[in-house]
């Protein structure tokens, strides 16, 4: 706070405490980057808790380019001196590592947790690969996908193709049959056999369970969907008629199936219970309104 003022300095989880002092990494970070031969915007601080001590490290992980041990034993002196400066108090280790070491999102922010992580694990002392290692391994990686989404788009091209001949052949016979059929009965038979062949052809069998979601304008809907349904069909309804006695013994004997539509939980389980149930062969008949209301939505 700053006459009246908020302003965020940084991420909470990004905190260092050290003997109960909470250390903001975001201002050593850029006092650390003004030194000469450390690479400006390529500095992390963060803490890392050791099994011997009862608090935080406060670890600092700095680019640089220099490889003399003299030039290097110097910068890390003057990294010690200039976090004194600012904090008061040394860090606990200063860390001079190769560039591109100190991890970072895409948008060029410090990768803190990754280079806490890299540097408990040892996996910063591995150093960067090769630049055409990098790219044979991105190449390497992506080539899978780019195969399959080839072999995906030519097995779509040809099952067009096939589709396509499939109808058209059949469509066309099946126009002329029709065309030709002295009665009306005739025409309706073998333009349905016509249909049934195309989608058994190109492997659309109309067959197997399925969920049917019909409007609700009336009481006379579940009379009309049952009496013209299939017996195996199974109705989904609000788990609230279970309180109802006289519903409750007639549509558990037909197996409805009963959901919740209230607590998101149990809406969910509700969704994986009709699904597992198609799977199981089962139809499912879904009035999607739920009840009778003025307007119409999904309950």
């Amino acid at each position: 706070m700053a006459n009246g003022e908020v302003f965020i300095t940084g991420r909470i989880k990004d905190i260092v405490i050290r003997g109960g002092r909470h250390i903001h990494p975001d201002e050593l970070e850029a006092a650390i980057g003004t030194v000469d031969g450390i690479r400006m915007g390529c500095v992390a601080a963060f803490g890392s808790r050791s099994a011997s001590v009862a608090t935080e490290r406060l670890v600092i992980m700095a680019e640089t380019s220099a490889q003399e041990p003299a030039a290097r034993a110097a910068l890390s002196a003057t990294v010690t001196a200039r976090i004194i400066e600012v904090l008061g108090e040394p860090p606990d280790e200063v860390l001079l590592v190769p560039p591109n070491t100190v991890l970072k999102t895409p948008s060029g922010k410090i990768r803190r947790a990754a280079c806490r992580e890299a540097y408990e694990t040892g996996a910063y002392l591995a150093g960067q690969s090769a630049i055409w290692l990098q790219v044979l391994r991105v190449v390497v990686g992506t080539a899978r996908p780019m195969l399959l989404r080839l072999y995906r788009s030519i097995v779509g091209v040809l099952y067009a193709g096939y589709f396509w001949t499939v109808v058209c052949s059949i469509g066309a016979c099946t126009w002329l049959l029709v065309a030709l059929a002295p009665r009306r009965s005739w025409a309706a038979a073998i333009a349905h056999a016509g249909v049934r062949g195309i989608l058994g052809a190109v492997r659309l069998p109309i067959t197997g369970p399925c969920v049917i979601v019909p409007n609700h304008s009336s009481y006379l809907d579940g009379l009309v969907v049952f009496g013209t349904l299939r017996r195996d069909a199974c109705f989904v309804a609000k788990r609230g008629l279970l309180d109802q006695p006289i519903a409750r013994v007639f549509l558990k004997r037909l197996g409805t199936l009963f959901v919740a539509r209230e607590e998101t939980l149990e809406s969910v389980a509700s969704a994986e219970a009709m699904i597992a149930a198609v799977r199981a062969g089962k139809g499912l008949v879904v009035f999607a309104e739920g009840t009778f209301t003025r307007a119409p939505g999904l309950l």
